[in-house]
């Protein structure tokens, strides 16, 4: 869970916040002044945010890190908020790059990747938000090394020959 915020009867955050998920790797970084409203459109008063266990599965060539709900879901903030992602690269899978690991968002169909900045020297990945879904650390991944597929030589099929089978011819007498 993340603490409550202090925030004014509009939504406004009164003291600029770093709020910290339980296990420490995902923080979000609210600004003093900004309005964040719940999907009514009233102040959001608190945040909460849990591992997903089984996220969707990520687009082809990349792997999902590790991926965190945010919530309540709808929540809105202007302007954007920090969210920032701790890894380690143990983590990481085989190939991926730190260079290239992106923070993206469930848009209900797909991973949408956000513009992301990463620290190689923190093991931290940034990027901003506006609203609150699922989030995810997503990697590149060394493309597999597939063998080709020979297919195997089989000899053509072919049925014996027989001569044609002709009935008995019987002269026949006058």
């Amino acid at each position: 869970g993340v603490p409550a915020l202090t925030v004014d009867a509009s939504g406004i955050v009164q003291t600029t916040s770093l709020l910290t998920s339980t296990d420490l790797k995902a923080s979000l970084n609210v600004a003093q002044g900004t309005k964040i409203l719940d999907a009514q459109g009233s102040p959001l008063r608190t945040m909460s945010t849990s591992v997903v266990t089984s996220p969707q599965p990520a687009p082809t060539g990349k792997a999902i890190v590790f991926a965190y709900d945010f919530g309540p879901a709808g929540a809105t903030f202007a302007p954007s908020i920090t969210l920032t992602m701790t890894y380690t690269t143990a983590a990481l899978p085989a190939g991926a790059k730190e260079s290239e690991l992106t923070i993206s968002y469930w848009d209900g169909a797909k991973w949408v990747t956000l513009a992301s900045t990463v620290n190689t020297t923190t093991k931290t990945v940034s990027a901003q938000v506006s609203h609150f879904t699922q989030f995810a650390l997503i990697s590149s991944v060394a493309a597999p090394v597939v063998p080709p597929v020979v297919p195997p030589v089989v000899p053509p099929v072919v049925p014996p020959v027989t001569p044609p089978v002709t009935p008995p011819v019987t002269p026949r007498s006058p």
